[in-house]
């Protein structure tokens, strides 16, 4: 079924060490198309240096990048690993200039250090970096691992995108559409001794697509043996047009593929129930 968005470009500024991380909120804006883009009637478009610029004669590389990209950006996302970049003609580096550049055309934009440990051998670079954040004038976050920022820039997205909403299709309708997905997002992981694991991290996740509340919220899932909830609601509450709820989930051997979830909620004076198969194993 197709239905009009707007489109909005979202610009990852980042250093040349954070290619996973680039990675990471790419994946995550594919998935929030998927799940808000056509409630929102927004479509979220990634721009990334090193796929979308393209080569052109001018008086340096930061300046083509700026023109091509930065200039016709929405949002910017501005990343930092354990280096700063290279710098400029006019600033420290090129993710620090995109990110003076964007303040002063007033485009939203998100700041992120990480807070994992620094390889000896790349401190000096973290220095600089510490030396950046603490003259940094605003408000920034600190991310520990790929899947820590890409829930983030998720909220801070969920917040921007309020000023496109609904510019294509007009209000929603005021009635309230729990819809229930399950996402997943693979991701590496070291253990003690620095050797890496893959690991595939899940969850049930539920957004109010529709125009109004939806009151006394609750969520039963039957999934039987196999499969451990980390976090699942046991309370009431109100669903809020837009909120998202995320219940992480582990499967242990033997766990069934499918699970059945029954959402409730109240609307005016009336009950209403909602019931999807899930495909854990998804």
């Amino acid at each position: 079924m197709t239905y009009l968005a707007t489109a909005v470009r979202v610009m990852i500024a980042s250093p040349s060490d954070t290619a996973t991380q680039r990675d990471a909120i790419e994946r995550m804006l594919t998935r929030w198309n998927g799940s808000r883009g056509q409630s929102a009637a927004v479509n979220l478009v990634p721009v990334r240096y090193e796929a979308h610029a393209v080569p052109a004669a001018a008086d340096s590389a930061q300046s083509v990048i700026n023109g091509q990209l930065l200039d016709s950006a929405d949002i910017v996302i501005a990343i930092f690993g354990n280096k700063l970049g290279s710098a400029t003609d006019s600033a420290i580096s090129g993710t620090v200039e995109e990110i003076q550049r964007a303040i002063e055309a007033k485009i939203p934009v998100h700041v992120y250090f990480s807070s994992a440990d620094v390889p000896r051998d790349q401190l000096s670079d973290a220095s600089k970096i510490n030396d950046y954040k603490n003259s940094f004038k605003g408000l920034y976050a600190e991310y520990a691992d790929d899947s820590e920022l890409a829930d983030a820039v998720r909220n801070a997205i969920e917040r921007d995108v309020t000023l496109w909403a609904g510019a294509v299709n007009g209000p929603k309708e005021a009635e309230a559409d729990p819809v229930i997905q399950i996402q997943r997002e693979n991701e590496v992981k070291y253990n003690s001794k620095g050797n890496p694991r893959n690991h595939t991290r899940r969850w049930i996740e539920i957004t109010n697509q529709g125009g109004s509340d939806a009151e006394d919220f609750t969520i039963e899932v039957d999934a039987g043996d196999g499969v451990f909830f980390m976090a699942e609601p046991d309370e009431p509450r109100t669903l809020h047009r837009d909120d998202l709820i995320r219940i992480p989930y582990e499967l242990t051997l033997g766990a069934s593929n499918q699970a059945e979830a029954v959402m409730s909620w109240t609307e005016g004076k009336e009950r209403k129930v909602k019931q999807r198969t899930l495909n854990l194993i998804n």
